[in-house]
């Protein structure tokens, strides 16, 4: 935020202080708590699942020195799309509002200039958009053929059109970047409190998470 208050101007142009609180809370939001649940989302899903050896793998056998590491892991990206697929980050997505003479969705008949938001969740969950949709698959991203048949254009982690997330690109690097390095100088397994069901969460704009993982 020192940019935003530094270079704000203060002939009554500039921005009013709930202007100013409004974008600290998304740029809080969307640059620590968004990041952290697909962090922590990807890793139980790679441990749960035993792919962490996989990943490993990728890793290690790539890059000589950590210092060497790079965004380029195709299998490492697969499971982040994967985690995000699962576990998306925003649990609802954007607010957008039905035009002025309204549409019919899903059936459904919305008037217009109604807000609404698409359920990620209930998307990506979908067996009308997705095979085995309660798996987690890294493959599907992939192009496998079995998984053919998945509606890739409704998965939008970080919405669609011109008001999509800004950091989408900064983002997807920093997230692989980091649990490339979570994977190579550590060897993970999940903490005995991380049930089967870690993912049955309550969701409101973002995940009441309670991994806990151990370094072993």
């Amino acid at each position: 935020m020192s940019p935003v208050l530094k270079n704000n101007r203060t002939d009554g142009k500039g921005l009013s202080k709930p202007e100013i609180l409004a974008k600290a809370w998304l740029i809080v939001n969307a640059g620590s708590e968004i990041t952290a649940g697909i962090l922590g989302g990807t890793i139980y899903y790679l441990l749960s699942t035993g792919l962490i050896r996989k990943a490993i793998i990728e890793v290690r056998e790539k890059f000589g020195k950590e210092s060497g590491i790079t965004a380029q892991l195709p299998y490492l990206l697969a499971c982040l799309w994967e985690a995000h697929r699962m576990y998306p980050a925003g649990v609802v997505g954007q607010a957008v509002d039905v035009p002025p003479q309204g549409a019919a969705i899903c059936e459904c008949w919305i008037p217009g200039n109604t807000g609404i938001r698409d359920n990620q969740c209930a998307s990506y969950r979908s067996k009308t958009m997705f095979k085995n949709p309660d798996d987690y698959i890294p493959e599907r991203w992939f192009g496998d053929s079995k998984y053919a048949s998945d509606q890739r254009t409704v998965f939008q982690p970080f919405a669609y059109g011109a008001r999509n997330c800004i950091s989408k690109g900064l983002a997807n690097m920093e997230i692989r970047l980091v649990v490339a390095r979570m994977i190579w100088n550590f060897d993970m397994e999940l903490g005995k409190e991380t049930g089967p069901d870690w993912d049955d969460q309550k969701g409101y704009m973002t995940w009441a998470e309670e991994a806990t993982y151990h370094q072993v």
